[in-house]
Order: structure tokens, then C-alpha cells, then sequence
């Protein structure tokens, strides 16, 4: 399991603080490094919505050592946009035969929006650019 090491790797890749990610979940800074030492987990839904939080499946989260996935180096806001593309599409690469068998056409969907849904929240500018906001 390889929960630990990617809430922290996600979150320092982000920037964000242990607190900052506390304050998101109505939780303290000490629950999430509880959870980075692995000494407590989140609960179902925290993991859900921490899945949905970093724009990962939750299988992902969970199983995958996210840290050893390969990441183009970028300089600036546009560029994370690229790492996101980047991540996406080697998360579809890597489950392609799952997503496309019986409901993963669905569950691949929603990736997509819970991506969109960040890219808007995080890069709008670059959102619009890519004309999914006005």
C-alpha cells in the first residue's frame, strides 16, 4: 500500500502545506501527518475526496507508488497544466483495458471531469485558454 508516501508526495508536489490540506478537510495538521507516517488513515469518504482532491483514482492513491511515475519538468503555470495531461494520459495508458471493459467507459468520464474540475479550480487562465470556462 502505498497511501502514505503519495498523500505527502501529492502534497508537496502541489505545495501545500500539512495544514493547508487539514484546513481543506475540516481536519488538523496532525491528522495528515498521521496519515504521510502512516501511523492512521483517512476515512472512506476522506479518501474519496482526497482522490478527488489531487485529480487521482482512488485505486491510484491507494496502490500506485505515484512518486516513481515519470513527470515532465515544467517552468511555469502552463506547464503544470502539461504535468496533469502528462499524468492523465499515463493513467489511461496504464488501465486502458479496464476503462474500456463493461462500466470503465463511464469511470473514465469521470476522470476526465474531476480533472476539468481542477484545472478550472487551480489554472483558470489556462481553463480558458484551453476553452473550457468563458
Amino acid at each position: 500500500m502505498h497511501l502514505p508516501q503519495n498523500i505527502k508526495y501529492l502534497r508537496k508536489s502541489q505545495g501545500i502545506t500539512q495544514e493547508e490540506l487539514g484546513g481543506h478537510f475540516n481536519l488538523s495538521y496532525t491528522a495528515v501527518g498521521k496519515w504521510e507516517r502512516g501511523e492512521n488513515a483517512p476515512t472512506a469518504h476522506i479518501l474519496v475526496a482526497l482522490a478527488d482532491f489531487f485529480s487521482v483514482s482512488l485505486d491510484d492513491l491507494v496502490k500506485t507508488d505515484l512518486s516513481a511515475r515519470p513527470q515532465v519538468q515544467g517552468k511555469d503555470e502552463g506547464d503544470d497544466v502539461a504535468n496533469k495531461l502528462a499524468e492523465l494520459e499515463a493513467q489511461v495508458k496504464a488501465n486502458h483495458e479496464r476503462l474500456m471493459a463493461g462500466s470503465g467507459a463511464e469511470a473514465y468520464q469521470e476522470q476526465l471531469e474531476i480533472f476539468k474540475r481542477q484545472l478550472i479550480r487551480r489554472h483558470p487562465d489556462a481553463a480558458r485558454d484551453l476553452g473550457l470556462i468563458d
